[in-house]
């Protein structure tokens, strides 16, 4: 059975530009080229309630050696 190794990279809010989450897409960009898979995103519920601190948890996972 193929095991994963994983890595969660949090992706808080930027200033400016089309959204407060730009970068994401960068570091998906990254990891992939490292070898990384992307899983899926987190959003936390703040998020959805406009309350407390919003961010992104990215999820990704790689088969161990």
């Amino acid at each position: 059975m193929q095991r994963f190794e994983y890595d969660y990279v949090r992706i808080e809010p930027q200033r400016g530009g089309d959204s407060r989450f730009d970068r994401y897409r960068d570091v998906v960009t990254q990891r992939a080229a490292e070898g990384w898979r992307f899983v899926t995103a987190i959003v936390p519920p703040e998020i959805m309630t406009s309350s407390g601190r919003a961010y992104l948890d990215l999820v990704f996972e790689r088969p161990l050696n």
